[in-house]
């Protein structure tokens, strides 16, 4: 499975080289180098110049004034023995 999105992504990569509109833009799909850990997961390569997920909702918010930690407070607004629940009852 994971061969055949390689496959599509070299397609899509050769298609956008060989469009003139695309090319222009230096568009194409960037592909990362993937330790597989099972057959259902695995680790990204490290990625040079690049922000965490982390870092960008970080700065997202910090940009909008929006408290890092608000969905926690909702759900202790909503549900304050939410911490005592196990992790099936919080699914």
């Amino acid at each position: 499975q994971d061969e055949r999105v390689m496959q599509l992504f070299g397609l899509v990569n050769a298609l956008l080289a060989k469009d003139r509109r695309t090319n222009n833009h230096d568009l194409k799909i960037q592909r990362y180098a993937i330790a597989p850990l099972s057959h259902n997961a695995g680790v990204v390569g490290w990625v040079p110049h690049c922000d965490t997920l982390h870092i960008l909702i970080k700065e997202y918010r910090e940009a909008k004034k929006i408290m890092l930690n608000m969905e926690n407070r909702l759900m202790t607004k909503m549900a304050p023995d939410y911490d005592l629940l196990t992790v099936l009852q919080k699914a």
